[in-house]
C-alpha cells in the first residue's frame, strides 16, 4: 500500500475528488475541515467503499490542533507521503476597503496554515520521499486579501521547494486558473456553460500525477484551466 495522504482543507468538488483519487490509488486518506457533519460523510463513503480514511475536525491556523490531529493520523495511518493545503474561504467578502483583519485571516489559512501542517510532516516527508501540494489562484481573482494570502502561499511553496528538495521533498504549487465546476457554482447559478468552467475530475488526475513524477524529473508549477479561458473570470 502507498504511504498515507493528508488533506487540509477538504471541501465538496475538487478537493472530495482528489481525496477519492488517492484513495482509489491505495492511499489512506486523512481529511482535516472545520465542518464535522461534512467530513464524517465523506469519511463513511471512502470507508464503505473500502478505503482507509480518517476525519479531524481541524482549524489549520492553531498550532496545537495541527501537531494533535498529524500525531492522531501517525497513530492510526502511519507516516504520511503526501499533503495537500487545500484550504479554501470566500474570494471577497469585506466591504472595508483594505481591512487588516480579513487580510491576516487571509495570510494565516492560506500561508500560516499551510506552513504549520508542513513543518509537522517534515519529518514523514523526508521518511517517505513525499510530496507537498500547495493551491493557488489566477491572477485576477478576489480582493486585495485573497490575493496576498494566494501569493504569500506560492512564496511558500517556492521557498519551500528550494530549502527541501534537496531532502528528496518534491514541492509543488498548483494555480486554480478560473473557476472549478464544483457543487457551489450549480447552486449560484441557473443555466451554465460547462466549457467555461475547470473539470475538477480531471483536474484531480491532474494533481495526481505530481505525486506519481520521479525524482529526476519533476514539477514545481503547473496551472489548470479550461479549454475555454477568458480574461474575465
Amino acid at each position: 500500500m502507498t504511504g498515507v495522504a493528508v488533506i487540509a482543507g477538504l471541501g465538496p468538488g475538487f478537493c472530495e475528488e482528489f481525496a477519492w483519487k488517492l484513495a482509489d490509488e491505495g492511499h489512506p486518506v486523512a481529511m482535516f475541515s472545520r465542518s464535522e457533519a461534512y467530513l464524517a460523510d465523506v469519511e463513511a463513503d471512502l470507508r464503505e467503499a473500502g478505503h482507509e480514511a480518517l476525519a479531524i475536525p481541524v482549524d489549520v491556523t492553531d498550532p496545537d490542533a495541527v501537531t494533535d490531529a498529524l500525531g492522531r493520523v501517525r497513530e492510526e495511518l502511519g507516516s504520511v507521503e503526501v499533503f495537500a493545503h487545500m484550504a479554501s474561504t470566500t474570494t471577497s467578502a469585506s466591504n472595508v476597503e483594505l481591512d487588516p483583519d480579513r487580510f491576516e485571516k487571509m495570510w494565516r489559512l492560506y500561508a500560516y496554515g499551510g506552513l504549520l501542517c508542513f513543518r509537522e510532516l517534515l519529518d514523514d516527508l523526508r521518511e517517505t520521499g513525499g510530496t507537498a501540494l500547495f493551491f493557488g489562484a489566477f491572477p485576477d481573482a478576489g480582493d486585495f486579501a485573497f490575493k496576498s494570502g494566494k501569493g504569500a502561499t506560492r512564496g511558500l511553496a517556492r521557498s519551500l521547494a528550494d530549502e527541501y528538495g534537496s531532502e528528496g521533498i518534491h514541492v509543488a504549487h498548483v494555480i486554480i486558473d478560473g473557476k472549478l465546476l464544483n457543487p457551489d457554482v450549480y447552486e449560484a447559478e441557473g443555466e451554465i456553460d460547462e466549457d467555461r468552467f475547470i473539470d475538477p475530475t480531471a483536474s484531480a488526475e491532474t494533481c495526481y500525477h505530481l505525486v506519481e513524477q520521479p525524482a529526476r524529473a519533476r514539477t514545481f508549477e503547473i496551472d489548470l484551466h479550461a479549454h475555454e479561458r477568458t480574461t474575465n473570470h
